[in-house]
């Protein structure tokens, strides 16, 4: 038999079930006022702030759909916060990499060989251990050090305290009558490099034996010049106001104040600081880039590439961790923002700027395919007049690198220097082929100037090798 409750439990309602029996709870009138405070104590207050954190909401949901939903909704958040704390820790760490200076102490830049305006070496010697160019001889390059001079510049600006070291060579009188009317042009050195490497030494000294006055420089952060954040590269964002502070220097005292007498030139990184200087100072007529650097975006997937990364994924965050480390945004500063809407001359709108350009098909370093090749179809299309466009192996007979002309590749057949280290074939035109190196700044230089090819002097050097593909 059931046994009804009294009035009382009906109105508490607090009763317990016991078998087949509903037996009630004696329960005090002040027991019943303190579950009651506690019920509505309960039903007020915000649930404790770890359960409103939770993705489904201050409960646990009751069916299996919603609890499934919910397990999901947990997953997607914590996975997508793991992705972006990974993000976060290869842009930081990339974009350190990505400015950092590499240290010249073990490059063969021929500071170590003491070389200065006083004291030629008997040899030079290029930064590679590889057979193949180790042992070029650099000396011809520099028997008339009395005509380079040391000079000490400052960025264009007057904002910036910093000292940029240079070296004046001074066009080199000979057999030939040159009329030099200040021809001139600025050499800038790439990532890492200076003015005492032979990607600047031997053009910087066929210039001048040509006729022509050069100014190479030491960006800041290289070679003597002073450095910057301790150390770091903008990627151009900053440097081109050392490379301007040059021509300027150079318009006042090597061109009579003639700012058309004055191009500019540059390997690897210089290439895209020359490319960056050539847009922003309009008055430039012409630069000459030598395997250069197109965007720092191809650079940062490159760098991601071969650590296996996504660079879609990592870019972005890499290159904004590069602009902090810079203090300069990097990315509004490249030449694909700049270059547009400059191709006319400053001194004729009717006739176009020009640009010359050269690599090795084979620079696994700063691909052709990936940036020589994009930037030319890049600058054609924006109505700039590329008149010089010199792309060719530099491998020697019996040497292979299959894959090495389609951006991503991988090196195969590459003979190996020692170290595990193998021949990048970067900036390497002037040592495989120095004899059309020569003739074609000769031509080009003397077509931006309008000045006759004859007074280069060519035929001087009847021994330098010649490419038998480029015809000019």
């Amino acid at each position: 038999m059931k046994v009804s409750p009294t009035d009382h439990e009906k109105k508490t309602g607090e009763c317990e079930s016991e078998g087949n029996y509903v037996v009630p709870v004696e329960t005090s009138s002040a027991e019943t006022k303190t579950t009651s405070d506690k019920v509505q104590r309960l039903q007020t207050k915000d649930p404790p702030s770890f359960v409103r954190r939770l993705p489904c909401g201050s409960h646990i949901p009751k069916t299996r759909a919603g609890r499934i939903a919910c397990a999901f909704t947990c997953v997607t958040l914590t996975t997508g916060f793991v992705i972006s704390l990974i993000v976060l820790i290869v842009g930081v760490i990339g974009g350190n990499m990505l400015t950092v200076i590499p240290s010249t102490s073990g490059c063969v830049c021929n500071r170590n060989q003491g070389w200065n305006t006083a004291v030629t070496p008997a040899r030079f010697e290029t930064n590679t251990n590889c057979s193949k160019y180790k042992y070029v001889d650099m000396s011809i390059y520099h028997n008339s050090s009395d005509l380079v001079e040391e000079i000490v510049l400052t960025p264009r600006g007057g904002s910036e305290t910093l000292r940029i070291a240079a070296y004046v060579y001074r066009e080199r009188g000979g057999a030939v009558q040159r009329n030099q009317n200040g021809e001139t042009v600025i050499l800038t050195p790439g990532y890492g490099a200076s003015r005492t490497k032979y990607t600047l030494m031997i053009p910087a000294s066929m210039l001048a034996e040509m006729g022509f006055n050069v100014v190479s420089i030491d960006t800041r952060g290289h070679g003597d010049s002073d450095a910057r954040l301790g150390g770091r590269t903008s990627w151009g964002c900053t440097e081109f106001k050392d490379t301007l502070g040059a021509w300027d220097w150079a318009v006042e005292h090597l061109a009579g104040g003639d700012t058309s007498r004055v191009g500019v030139q540059g390997a690897s990184l210089g290439g895209h600081i020359s490319q960056i200087t050539f847009a922003v100072e309009r008055r430039i007529p012409a630069v000459f880039l030598d395997s250069p650097v197109f965007t720092v975006r191809r650079v940062a997937n490159q760098r991601l590439d071969g650590m296996g990364l996504s660079s879609d994924l990592f870019r972005e965050s890499m290159l904004h961790f590069a602009e902090e480390y810079a203090e300069c945004e990097i990315r509004n500063m490249q030449p694909h923002v700049l270059l547009p809407g400059s191709n006319a001359s400053y001194y004729d709108s009717n006739v176009k700027r020009k640009i010359g350009i050269t690599s090795g098909l084979e620079d696994t370093s700063v691909p052709w395919t990936y940036h020589g090749e994009v930037f030319v179809d890049f600058a054609r299309n924006e109505g700039y007049n590329v008149t010089r466009v010199w792309a060719e192996s530099t491998l020697d007979e019996g040497e292979s690198c299959d894959g090495c002309y389609d951006y991503p590749f991988v090196r195969d057949g590459a003979e190996d220097c020692g170290d595990g280290r193998f021949e990048a074939e970067h900036v390497r035109q002037m040592l495989r082929w120095p004899g059309t190196y020569r003739k074609l700044l000769c031509y080009y230089w003397s077509d931006v100037f309008d000045r006759d090819p004859a007074l280069c002097g060519l035929d001087r050097w009847p021994d330098e090798a010649m490419s038998s593909e480029y015809a000019f």
